[in-house]
């Protein structure tokens, strides 16, 4: 379904007239900048490793440089005005451990090597500073246990930093398919 609905929290409304995106798809990561809405890859419909740009301002619909992998359920997070995007599951074939990031002021996409571990569905946010990558899970897209791991990358050093390596702790329980985590209060929530 192409759909824009957007809710309005002060009435208790949806808006169902808004304009219909390129690519349906499912499973996009999403960010926002300014008054764009970010969808970053996706599956299904023409959407993997596609870049939608919604102008919240003129109700319309553009395309960005694509991703350069074919992905969909990918770690994202912005920080300081650009998309840090990873892993994912590549449409149809498994997981892609592939890292990059994305510069909405030029349209253009930064190869950054890749992941430690490959992972998709997992729960990604930032501090402001790092992109922390909770959880996630391998393979096709079906259900499936999640991991405990933990990875946590610095754009400034261009390091990871893992659970794995027993630098940073791994959560309590292993989790995929968890959607972006919540930075509040100094800490993450993952759900």
């Amino acid at each position: 379904d192409g759909r824009t609905f957007v809710h309005d929290i002060l009435q208790g409304n949806w808006s169902l007239s808004l304009a219909q995106r390129p690519f349906p798809g499912n499973h996009h990561g999403i960010q926002v900048i300014g008054t764009k809405i970010y969808l970053i890859g996706g599956l299904d419909n023409g959407s993997a490793g596609r870049v939608q740009i919604y102008d919240t301002v003129t109700n319309t619909w553009t395309t960005g440089a694509s991703m350069p992998w074919n992905g969909g359920a990918c770690a994202t997070a912005l920080i300081d005005g650009k998309i840090y995007v990873g892993g994912g599951n590549l449409q149809g074939s498994g997981t892609a451990g592939n890292f990059a990031v994305y510069d909405p002021a030029l349209n253009t996409w930064t190869a950054l090597g890749m992941m430690p571990t490959p992972v998709n569905h997992a729960a990604s946010g930032t501090d402001g500073q790092k992109l922390y990558v909770f959880g996630g899970r391998q393979g096709i897209n079906v259900p499936q246990a999640g991991f405990d791991d933990v990875q946590v990358y610095d754009p400034v050093s261009n390091t990871w930093q893992t659970s794995d390596a027993g630098q940073v702790a791994p959560m309590p329980v292993g989790r995929g398919g968890t959607g972006h985590a919540v930075f509040y209060g100094g800490e993450f929530y993952v759900m």
